[in-house]
């Protein structure tokens, strides 16, 4: 069904497990790219995501992660073995955001904000995420107010 539906099988794969970042460089104070990913447990499903973003163009990396045991909050959690999917760079992400995309609204504005920023310079494509998002428990998230930072260097007296 997936090779009979490349696309919407993707579309619906990304939406559920998928994922867009930024790649920061904090001790530059830098947006240097973007990475796109997806994780799943499920190695078939894996597979023909990764023959289709490949006859697409985009060559994914693979990492898995093999099963473990954690202890959170005090209780012993088990975890399944998974693979992570992702490709990076500003024109994997633009080919990923016309062919693919996200349907769903915060993963959406993600991507769409990084496609605005980026042919701006890394300092000011910091400075604007980072004036939208924060990091909370590994993941980007919106802060409350909508408004983004002034874009002017730090090394300007005005």
């Amino acid at each position: 069904m997936a090779y009979a539906y490349p696309l919407e099988f993707l579309k619906g794969l990304y939406d559920s497990e998928g994922s867009v970042s930024p790649q920061m460089d904090n001790k530059r104070r830098a947006l240097k790219s973007a990475i796109v990913f997806f994780t799943v447990g499920d190695g078939e499903v894996k597979e023909v995501a990764k023959t289709i973003l490949s006859r697409l163009g985009l060559e994914p990396v693979e990492e898995y992660e093999p099963p473990e045991v954690r202890v959170i909050d005090g209780r012993v959690c088990e975890f399944n073995g998974r693979w992570e999917l992702y490709f990076y760079g500003w024109d994997n992400l633009e080919l990923f955001a016309t062919i693919v995309g996200f349907r769903e609204g915060k993963r959406r504005r993600r991507l769409e904000l990084l496609l605005r920023i980026r042919h701006m310079p890394p300092w000011l494509r910091y400075r604007i995420w980072t004036g939208l998002y924060i990091k909370k428990n590994g993941r980007w998230v919106e802060k409350t107010t909508k408004r983004p930072p002034r874009a002017q260097p730090n090394n300007q007296n005005a």
